[in-house]
This record gives structure tokens, sequence and C-alpha cells, in this order.
């Protein structure tokens, strides 16, 4: 099975209430670009995405699987 592409994450990021089991979470909207897109921010093995809540600032990240790691 293959691992989930950046754009997958991105997909579902749209939605938190939909995709998180968290309450916190699921309140969150994460921020978007000038076209009101996810905005994220990725390295070589993970993205990561800024969540705003009427508090605190929340980051999820999700690890990209890599071969030759465990």
């Amino acid at each position: 099975m293959a691992w989930p592409s950046p754009n997958d994450y991105n997909e579902h990021i749209q939605s938190p209430r939909n995709v998180f089991e968290d309450a916190v979470l699921r309140s969150c909207l994460p921020e978007c670009n000038q076209l009101g897109l996810p905005k994220p921010r990725s390295g070589a093995f993970a993205v990561a995405y800024k969540l705003q809540s009427p508090s605190p600032i929340y980051s999820v990240e999700f690890e990209f699987g890599a071969s030759g790691f465990p």
C-alpha cells in the first residue's frame, strides 16, 4: 500500500472536522494562501499545517514514508 501523497494531505486538511478525532483540532481552520488553499510547510519527510483556533494556534505534521528507513 502506497503512502498518501502531499496532495492527499492538502485535500483532507481542508475539512478538519471530518479528519480529526480531537475536538479542539476539529474546531480549527487551516491557514490558507491567496487561492484559499491550505498553506503547507514541507520538508524531505513531512508536511506541516498551521491550524488557527479562537485561542492558541496549533501545528499539525504528517510524516511521509521514506525508503531505507524503518
